[in-house]
């Protein structure tokens, strides 16, 4: 209290101490109309009044402009909402195309495979990286803590493990056949995707938002 985007800032530790010390008085009115600089406790030695310290260094240009950063950060946190649905289509298209090449026996190149990993892993650096912002300024409570850390580490290990698959699918266009490490780490990382957008999922929806 208040919240840290507010352009007032948050009150320095001097302030919250003349207000500690008021309430502890029992809360007086004030005798005239002038700012209050000091307030006598019976909890205080020699029942003297406290002044409040000098005031805290932050000038309103300095809160000001950390307030901005923190709104712009908070809203290009935002789009991680939108971008993440990208990478996430294109790798699962991948693994579904790559899968039925699996059941026909094509040890060939897919061209719409190596389309879908390339863009999917550029979008999930892109997407992990919003997310990661949107984490850090999105207002998410305590009580989402766990789940938060569970997801932002998931879509860090599904963006690495898509970067890998994309390396992996421009080796084999070199040698023009499809290798076994490639389709483990597709799949692997198909996996990764699937439990990161799951614990999304239940940060936005709550932990039963599958359930019928």
């Amino acid at each position: 209290m208040p919240p840290d985007d507010v352009r007032a800032g948050p009150l320095s530790d001097s302030q919250k101490l003349v207000i500690r010390r008021w309430i502890e008085s029992g809360a007086p009115a004030p005798l005239t109309d002038a700012p209050v600089a000091a307030v006598a406790s019976p909890a205080l030695e020699g029942n003297q009044p406290v002044v409040e310290p000098a005031a805290d260094v932050r000038t309103t240009s300095d809160v000001r402009t950390t307030s901005f950063a923190r709104r712009l950060l908070g809203r290009i946190g935002k789009l991680h909402v939108l971008v993440v649905h990208f990478p996430i289509a294109l790798i699962a298209a991948a693994a579904v195309v790559e899968s039925w090449c699996v059941l026909r026996k094509t040890k060939g190149i897919s061209p719409v495979v190596r389309f879908c990993i390339f863009f999917g892993a550029a979008g999930a650096v892109v997407a992990a990286t919003l997310g990661w912002v949107h984490a850090s300024f999105g207002g998410y409570g305590s009580s989402t803590a766990g789940a938060l850390r569970l997801h932002r580490w998931a879509g860090v290990a599904a963006a690495a493990g898509a970067i890998v698959t994309a390396a992996l699918s421009e080796v084999d266009g070199l040698h023009g056949r499809r290798s076994v490490l490639f389709r483990a780490t597709l799949f692997s990382t198909a996996l990764l995707v699937g439990a990161a957008g799951h614990l999304g999922g239940s940060l936005v929806y709550g932990d039963d938002f599958l359930r019928w």
